[in-house]
């Protein structure tokens, strides 16, 4: 938890935020999105759905 992401989901405008909560099994993450539009929950089986830690992104999360 806690991991800096970029994140893109059907239906959600791309995005960066906070990791807060994940299932055991990495189906399912919760994100807080830096835009303060509330915490997102994508479920990574679904088509579309993409997460990248910001470090595998190139992205500098500072």
């Amino acid at each position: 938890m806690g991991d800096r992401v970029l994140f893109d989901a059907p239906g959600l405008r791309k995005g960066t935020g906070t990791i807060d909560a994940a299932m055991a099994d990495g189906s399912i993450v919760w994100v807080w999105p830096d835009d303060g539009m509330g915490r997102k929950m994508l479920c990574l089986a679904e088509p579309g759905v993409t997460v990248l830690a910001a470090r595998e992104s190139g992205w500098d999360a500072r």
